[in-house]
């Protein structure tokens, strides 16, 4: 996946409201969608914030937003530009 592709995803994506922050206090899991997919980025502790993606369906209330989310294609999808 390209890198403005995934600063995108991480950019937007809905933080865990159930799962706290890490030892830095940044969110502890981000959740995203794209192309059918729905995957939860899990904090790696560092500073500046790194997040290691799983794909991954949650069971709270993000799941109807993700689901939606996941309608979307790579080709329609406009990624960042990186910093």
């Amino acid at each position: 996946m390209a890198p403005e592709l995934q600063l995108t995803l991480l950019k937007e994506a809905l933080e865990d409201p159930d799962a706290g922050t890490d030892c830095h206090g940044f969110p502890r899991k981000l959740w995203n969608a794209l192309g059918g997919v729905v995957f939860v980025g899990v904090s790696a502790n560092c500073n500046p914030p790194e997040y290691n993606c799983y794909p991954e369906v949650p069971l709270t209330a993000l799941r109807s937003v993700l689901l939606e989310r996941a309608e979307r294609s790579v080709d329609t999808f406009t990624p960042a530009k990186a910093d």
